[in-house]
């Protein structure tokens, strides 16, 4: 049950490491900037699969469970993502 949680925190890291990797990725910067992106883009998916495979060694159960948590994390935190970018699109397009 534990590699619920585990999921879940995982899914949401997801979320937020590609909001902040992506706009530099997808960005008009420096070639040498997108280069460390996508580095650090291939990292975190090696770290997620490496905490996959810790998993998995522990008991495919506990692998399972993570799954669903990860994918429970990742709508949740789409919808917040969602839901915040909405309150600040009311805010900025708001007439006084």
């Amino acid at each position: 049950m534990w590699g619920l949680f585990i999921g879940m925190a995982l899914g949401a890291l997801q979320i937020v490491a590609l909001r902040l990797i992506g706009g530099k990725l997808l960005g008009n910067g420096k070639a040498w900037v997108k280069a460390l992106a996508a580095f650090a883009l291939a990292a975190k998916i090696a770290l997620i699969v490496y905490i996959l495979y810790l998993l998995y060694t522990a008991s495919l159960t506990h692998l399972i469970w993570a799954a669903g948590g990860m994918l429970l994390g990742l709508i949740i935190a789409s919808v917040v993502m969602i839901m915040l970018r909405k309150r600040a699109d009311r805010k900025d397009n708001r007439v006084d």
